[in-house]
């Protein structure tokens, strides 16, 4: 009873906490960083049972036996121990998606970039694990193949896509091409077979986002995105993923961004639904009815319906309750069925719906909620659980526990952690459940279990150790699935449970080792080869707890001394029956755990312990400790002694930036960064092999190696998936290493049996950079070099190849080809290198020798003119597939064999053969011979009429002689053309022609107006308006022949003819009579007695009559083109009239007045406007 108390309070509190988890789930997708959003988890989740000293103590002590220990604050640090080393140097999360970019790179490139002795990496295991405490590794999803019902197809969350043909005995692993090894779902065309459809990421999310839909169409051997694809930095999750068995080509997909719904097989998406959606499934007999699951934790999780195959939703609960979160299942034993698996505020519902929707009842409270599966023969028989399963037989209402995650011997033991239940479609009996520890079938009518882990190699190790012996004896800690043991005779066996961590083999006993739970919470010692174990933790002062990954170390010269690092370091000299602190307040702070502790192997008084990136040095076993603060935030993941200088050490970093491998050579006074040309991936461990004087590091698409001295990283051996490398351990005696893998077991490889490990031949070309390359392509001409890519080795050194090369040189390992100038220069080019003690190296390049282009540029017309204004330039030798360069005044033109031009310019061709970048190039100087044209001076025409007109023409350009044609000769009488248009056309001895035309103007003829008012006696008068020629005016006024005025206008005249002399500026000349009458009557002084003022005027005149009667006058206006114009008058007095002229232009007009027989003409000047 104790017992089920304390279970059901761990399982309690894991749903209580999806509070706090969905907190942080919206403060990560508001961008924090790594250190912030630990930080506000660790102030949200509550502190682990075992940070409680007391329920520690009792852990110990064995009296809570059968306790499940994982909880939220359990995914935090194992989320945190992983995502540490994976960030951004800025603290942000990297993209985890670009490393496939560059293990695809590697696996496809040359072969320079793997070992140059093409070694082939082993997986060493492990493949079985019987018993369902233990198991193999997660899994999430499994599916089926429609026709062949041996083959199914596995979902591993950090290990990929499997596939098994023969039910399950063996499987073979379809996702080495993929971006990330996290897969969450499967489904396979019932159709189409060969195409596969997988969601890549957790489906279960908690922080650990995804990258979508990715698909293939040849059954798993390649794979490519759809439509639906993110970056893991997105913050997405997949929750689930259905096919519409009638219609393949339409899947629906319920993310934490919406529904998104495909109707071609995954190329285009439409999003249908906007938010947070948990859930999806498809009625079983109607896939035109959709159910999906909204997740709105702080508003209200409720379930939509669809009828129309998933177009539009609408809700069709009413379940309005806060702090929730919900599944859907459906079951083909009864398609009106919906159940609802809820979990509200730390209370797991169960509601059902029996009629597609219309209503739900609530059912009973689960036990266990993660899952939740109604059986697809009998509606009444229904499975839930997460570490447990649990079976109900009366439809959920009363629920019996089915199986227990340990052996306890009353029920089958079966791994916890479930994930999902599927029901096998083309075999209901079968029930498969995915859970940690791998799959396991459940067969309703037997009512029977049975586990498929064995041959599923997904193991998540943390670390490992082998023994000294031959063969070694191999040791894991492992994700949940605890520790693994391979002994000399190559048995397997299980050492602790649980997350197993840090492991060590004592090196002079194989049968001590020690192994440990998390954060250093329970520490092993086994003294006979881990078949039992003595937990030593409890002798530790304080009783502390450490990192995730808690490290502990043993005294190279003294293996019975055991060190382990929390916030302290903790020395035992007696294999852990005792223990003392050889720090004091190291790390500042209990929570400030260490990561790494290293015990100098040549001077054991050197210690090293590491945290974040800080590095504390000890030089007196402790006495003192200094502090390294290396450059950059990056976490210092492992360290590496020199097993003979005492001075040289080496440090990796993990993250994405430019520290990858560091070195000391002053026992951390300075530090040198050795990246060079590393890739940018994480780099998470480090060892270093004397013999060979080889450094290897392990990262997360593989390990890399390089020359201790001569620092250039390559990618090690052949046959490595694309896993992370956790751990490395050298094995002396068969030359071996071994590494563990985060997700596909262990691994092993033959290490280099001497120095030099490989030879690596560099090739330089002319004066480039020396390149690693297996073969090249060189041009003719090239002069080649090559060389070893370790300087400074001792020994002879054998050079082989084309025309009778075969030469020895002494301690040098380059050697200069000269030009290749002869194309029998193409073959293989060897070295084979004997050191002073023996090791023969032999490494060989291939060289190509390729035929430069001829260059030779041609043009179809020599220059550019008006008959030829556009031409071609080619190459005269055409060069199908090579490429071509136009280029002029250092601006590209053109990338075709043939170039059109217009202008003039030099032009060069660049030519390369495409084989070796062979380049030759011409270049061609195009003028361009511009048409005629004529720059045209004139002068106008003095006086209207006459032929005063100058027309001055120049040609420019062309190519004379030239001819010139035109209605006038300019040539001739260039000084004397009369005003008029002329079209000019000149055309030179290329027939070019240019045509313009010139324009020869004259000022207007004079226009003269008068108005004369006759005389009695001397009261004459006449008035003048002059426009034309070319003002201002000169005026000589005579009368009889004497000169009388210069004025325009005269007054005061007494009757007489009156000659005008109108001269312009340019002395033009008009002449003009002009008679002022003698009045003879009193009637004709009346009609000059008329005034009209005042004049200029604006939109009006008065006319006075004086005295005449206004009925005898007759009005008449006039332009002063003669147009008439509408007379408007207003009768101010009997002797005034208003002319109306507001309606008119500024401008002259004349007035015309009547008088009986008499008529007047006044001008008058109109300013309007």
């Amino acid at each position: 009873m104790k017992l089920y108390h304390i279970l059901f309070y761990i399982i309690v509190f894991c749903n209580v906490s999806y509070a706090q988890v969905q907190q942080l789930r919206e403060f990560k997708a508001e961008g924090h960083t790594f250190k912030e959003l630990y930080q506000k988890a660790d102030q949200l989740i509550p502190k682990h049972k075992l940070d409680n000293p007391e329920f520690r103590k009792a852990f110990r002590e064995g009296k809570l036996d059968g306790v499940f220990l994982d909880d939220k604050r359990v995914s935090l640090e194992r989320w945190a121990w992983y995502w540490r080393d994976r960030l951004n140097e800025d603290g942000s999360f990297g993209d985890l998606s670009k490393q496939s970019e560059i293990y695809n790179a590697i696996a496809n490139g040359p072969s320079k970039l793997s070992s140059r002795n093409a070694l082939v990496w082993k997986h060493e295991g492990p493949v079985r694990n019987t018993g369902g405490y233990w198991g193999m590794g997660r899994t999430t999803h499994v599916a089926f193949h429609p026709t062949q019902p041996n083959t199914w197809f596995v979902a591993a969350p950090n290990g990929g896509v499997w596939k098994t043909t023969n039910s399950g005995v063996s499987f073979t692993s379809l996702g080495e091409g993929l971006p990330i090894q996290q897969v969450g779902i499967i489904l396979v065309d019932p159709k189409s077979p060969n195409t596969i459809y997988i969601s890549l990421g957790e489906k279960e999310g908690w922080w650990q986002y995804g990258m979508g839909v990715y698909k293939s169409t040849n059954g798993g051997t390649t794979w490519i995105p759809t439509g639906l694809n993110w970056k893991l930095t997105d913050n997405k999750v997949l929750y689930a993923l259905e096919m519409d068995p009638v219609n393949t080509n339409i899947l629906l997909a319920a993310t934490n961004n919406g529904i998104y719904r495909t109707t071609n097989g995954g190329t285009n998406w439409d999003k249908i639904r906007t938010e947070d959606f948990s859930d999806i499934k498809l009625k079983p007999n109607n896939p035109n009815i959709i159910y999906a699951a909204r997740n709105d934790y702080w508003g209200s999780c409720e379930v939509f319906k669809s009828i129309d195959g998933g177009i539009t939703f609408n809700q069709i609960s009413s379940f309005a309750e806060v702090k929730s979160s919900m599944r859907l299942v459906v079951t083909p034993a009864d398609p009106e069925y919906l159940g609802v698996n809820r979990s509200v505020d730390g209370v797991r519902k169960f509601n059902l719906s029996k009629n597609s929707g219309s209503s739900f009842e609530y059912i009973s409270e689960l036990p266990e909620n993660l899952v939740l599966y109604i059986s697809p023969n009998n509606v009444n028989i229904m499975y839930c659980g997460y570490v447990n399963i649990f079976k109900s037989i009366d439809g959920g209402k009363t629920w019996n526990q089915a199986t227990i995650w340990y052996n306890r011997g009353d029920l089958p033991e079966v791994h916890a952690d479930h994930h999902s239940i599927v029901h096998n479609p083309y075999n209901k009996d079968e029930l498969f459940f995915c859970c940690d520890g791998g799959i396991y079938k459940y067969t309703e009518s037997t009512q029977s279990w049975k586990e498929f882990q064995n041959g599923l190699p997904i193991t998540q190790f943390y670390k490992m150790a082998i023994s000294t012996t031959n063969p070694p004896v191999l040791i894991g800690g492992s994700q949940d699935n605890g520790g693994f043991i391979r002994r000399a005779n190559g048995s397997w066996g299980n050492t602790n449970g649980g997350d197993a961590m840090w492991q060590l083999i004592d090196p002079t006993n194989a049968a001590i080792g020690y192994s440990e739970y998390w954060g250093g919470t329970a520490v092993y010692r086994t003294t006979n080869g881990f078949n039992n174990l003595t937990e030593i933790n409890g002798n530790i002062p304080g009783n502390p707890q450490g990192q995730w990954v808690t490290p502990f170390t043993l005294n190279p010269k003294n293996p019975k001394t055991f060190m382990i690092g929390y916030h302290e370091v903790f020395m035992s000299p007696d294999r852990g029956n005792t223990f003392k602190a050889i720090s004091n307040n190291l790390t500042g702070s209990p929570d400030n755990d260490l990561r790494n502790v290293v015990i100098n192997p040549v001077d054991t008084n050197t210690i090293a312990a590491t945290i974040g990136s800080t590095i504390y040095l000890t030089k007196d076993y402790g006495v003192n400790w200094g502090r390294i603060n290396m450059i950059t935030s990056a976490e210092v993941t492992d360290l590496e002694f020199h097993p003979k200088d005492t001075n040289r050490l080496w440090v990796t970093r993990g993250g994405f930036g430019v520290l990858k491998v560091m070195e000391s050579k002053d026992r951390g006074k300075s530090w040198t960064n050795i990246t060079k040309n590393f890739v940018n991936t994480p780099v998470l461990c480090i060892k270093y092999d004397e013999a060979s004087n080889t450094l290897f590091v392990g990262t997360d698409i593989g390990l890399f190696y390089s020359d201790a001295t001569n620092v250039s990283w390559q990618y090690y051996g052949t046959g490595l998936p694309n896993t992370s490398i956790t751990d490395i351990e050298l094995h002396q005696t068969s030359r071996k290493m071994y590494v563990s893998t985060y997700g596909r077991g262990f691994y092993s490889i033959d290490l280099p049996d001497c120095y030099p490990s490989t030879l690596a031949l560099q090739t330089k070309i002319n004066n480039s950079s020396y390149i690693l390359k297996d073969s090249f392509n060189v041009c003719f001409g090239d002069q080649i070099t090559i060389k070893n890519q370790i300087d400074g080795i001792k020994g002879a050194y054998r050079w082989r190849g084309p025309q009778g090369l075969d030469t020895t040189m002494t301690n040098t390992n380059g050697i200069s080809l000269g030009v290749f100038n002869s194309f029998l220069k193409t073959g293989n080019y060897s070295l084979q290198f004997t050191s002073e003690l023996g090791c023969s190296r032999i490494d060989t390049v291939y060289i190509r020798v390729i035929q430069l282009p001829t260059t030779d540029i041609k043009s179809d017309f020599a220059e550019i003119d008006c008959a030829h204004p556009e031409l071609k330039l080619s190459n005269a030798t055409s060069y199908p597939g090579y490429q071509f360069e136009w280029s002029s005044n250092n601006k590209s033109l053109g990338i075709n064999p043939e170039l059109l031009i217009k202008d003039s310019g030099t032009y060069f061709l660049i030519i390369i053969n495409p084989l070796a970048a062979c380049i030759n190039s011409d270049s061609i100087v195009i003028k361009k011979i511009d048409p005629p044209s004529i720059q045209i001076e004139t002068q106008d025409v003095k006086c209207f009429g006459d032929s005063s007109g100058v027309v001055s023409i120049d040609i420019k350009d062309g190519t004379p002689p030239f001819s010139i044609k035109s209605k006038f000769d300019f040539i001739n009488q260039s000084n004397q053309v009369p005003s008029g248009s002329y079209i000019i056309e000149i055309v030179d001895s290329r027939k070019c022609t240019f045509t313009d035309t010139v324009v020869v103007k004259e000022p207007n003829d004079f226009n003269v107006l008068t108005s004369v008012s006759n005389a009695l006696n001397n009261e004459g008068s006449i008035s003048l308006m002059v426009t034309g020629a070319t003002p201002p005016y000169r005026f000589e006024w005579y009368l009889n022949q004497v000169l009388i005025s210069n004025q325009q206008d005269l007054k005061n005249l007494i009757p007489g003819n009156y000659h005008l002399i109108l001269k312009d500026s340019v002395d033009c000349v008009y002449e003009l009579d002009v008679e002022v009458k003698k009045i003879t009557s009193v009637e004709e002084s009346e009609i000059e007695s008329i005034q009209v003022y005042p004049n200029p005027s604006k939109d009006y005149f008065v006319i006075n009559t004086h005295g005449i009667s206004q009925d005898q006058l007759e009005v008449d206006l006039f332009s002063i083109d003669g147009l008439k114009q509408k007379v408007v008058c207003q009768k101010q007095s009997d002797h005034e009239v208003k002319l109306l002229m507001s309606h008119l232009n500024s401008g002259t007009y004349v007035l015309e007045i009547k008088l009986d027989s008499q008529r007047r003409k006044i001008l008058l000047i109109l300013i309007n406007k």
